[in-house]
Order: C-alpha cells, then structure tokens, then sequence
C-alpha cells in the first residue's frame, strides 16, 4: 500500500501558497498583472502610483476644489524632481515619474513626463483619460 503522505505534503503546500499570494495582493493597490508591476516594486510600491489621477500630473493626490487634479502644488513637486538622478530625487520625487519609464534607465522623472504634465496642468479632473490599466488596480489610494 502506497502512502498518501507525499500527496498530502504537496496539497497542503499548493493551499499555503495561494493563502499567502491572496494575502500579499489583498493590501497592494497595483496587482502583478500590470505593466509597470516590476517597476512599481523595484521603486518600492510608492502608494502615489495609485492615485486615481496620478498618471496625468495629480502627484500629491489631492484634486484642488475636487475639480483640478494636478495643480500649483504638482508643479513644484515635479520642478522639484525634474531629470534628477536617483540619488538627487526628492523623497516623494518617484511621484512626478507619470510614466514609469526612466529616461535611460537612469532619469525617472523626464522630458516624456514633462509632455504629460503640461498637457493636464490645471484642467478639470472630467478631461483626463482613463488610467491606463485601470483593471489592473485593486484600488485606488488617496493620501
């Protein structure tokens, strides 16, 4: 007669491991499914890449008089991180990053963010387009 011990060993893993995988996602707001997921992680799962407007300018989170999304407080956020190196970057520099593309593997807040900031600086929230891979996101985080 075989034992079922193997058997068991291997079920009790399999259960264990979706366990701890649905926890770990459970208080996450971007899911592994996403594009920019690695980044995300590698730049130390900063919560603004989870604002609800963050990927057209909103860097602090806050939609000044819940109509403009990214205002004067954005700008001197993003003027403040503006082609700086990693070790030159603000604390909360990895916010104004709106694409999630280093220029060069080296530069995260660039030219390419910059384009995206003007475009949206000081327009109403309802111009904005959807987040990119929205379903991608458990939620969306506010500060």
């Amino acid at each position: 007669m075989k034992s079922i011990k193997p058997f068991l060993t291997v079920v009790f893993l399999v259960i264990a491991f979706t366990h701890l995988n649905i926890e770990a996602v459970a208080d996450t707001c971007m899911m592994p499914t996403h594009p920019d997921y690695v980044n995300w992680v590698d730049e130390g799962k900063p919560d603004c890449w989870c604002y609800q407007y963050q990927h057209a300018g909103d860097i602090d989170g806050i939609v000044l008089y819940d109509f403009y999304p990214s205002s004067q407080n954005d700008l001197t956020a993003f003027i403040s991180a503006f082609m700086k190196g990693p070790d030159d970057l603000p604390v909360e520099g990895i916010c104004a990053d709106l694409d999630h593309k280093p220029l060069y593997d080296y530069y995260p807040v660039s030219q390419d963010d910059l384009q995206i900031f003007v475009k949206y600086f000081m327009k109403p929230k309802e111009s904005f387009p959807p987040k990119p891979n929205a379903s991608h996101y458990a939620f969306y985080v506010t500060p």
